[in-house]
């Protein structure tokens, strides 16, 4: 998995009056938790956007006080109006204790369903997993070659190396659909097709 790096500043006040401050200057408060004491810490609102905006997931490296905290995105707060990130929580993580992590989904494959006339409907993006970081891939790839019309890949069926998923076993990763629209729009159109030859 991919590291993102980022400068923080070290903060010791706390306050909704420091904090609208902050915002002002295009700060955004965060905290740091787990393995350790908390932290409390200010990052550039800029060098964030990066790391918000992406359908990735990243390992961080937070550059703080001289030293380096490796941490996990936990929880973006948002302005309910201007959609800016408000506040920010870190999870300080070790690389000898599993972490659990929401990573993207991969369908791989051609369906035997799409083949078939099916279409492809996908579910969910991400899946929340429990590993070692050294074992978090960028994306978890899920085979849907034998997925037929009709049938549904959910998580109770897919696997990983070394990782445990964590979700609900009932949620969907994806469904072929059977396009009964479009193959009765075909069948009509082929008598008439076979009338004009003659």
């Amino acid at each position: 998995m991919e590291v993102f790096k980022l400068d923080a500043q070290p903060r010791t006040t706390t306050g909704k009056v420091l904090a609208k401050r902050m915002r002002k200057e295009g700060l955004v408060p965060a905290v740091i938790y787990g393995h350790g004491d908390n932290v409390m810490c200010t990052l550039n609102e800029k060098d964030l956007k990066p790391l918000l905006i992406t359908p990735k997931v990243y390992l961080v490296d937070l550059m703080l006080g001289g030293k380096v905290e490796h941490v996990v995105l936990k929880e973006v707060q948002y302005h309910p109006v201007s959609d800016r990130p408000i506040h920010i929580d870190f999870y300080r993580y070790d690389a000898a204790d599993p972490i659990v992590m929401a990573i993207p989904v991969a369908l791989e494959g051609y369906a035997k369903g799409v083949r078939a006339g099916g279409k492809l409907v996908g579910g969910v993006r991400k899946l929340r997993v429990q590993g070692l970081v050294s074992d978090l891939p960028d994306v978890l790839p899920v085979d849907i070659t034998e997925l037929n019309v009709g049938e549904t890949l959910m998580v109770s069926d897919v696997k990983f190396d070394n990782l445990e998923v964590v979700d609900t076993k009932t949620l969907v990763v994806a469904t072929i659909k059977s396009q009964r629209g479009a193959a009765a729009q075909e069948e009509e159109a082929e008598p008439k097709e076979e009338k004009k030859a003659e």
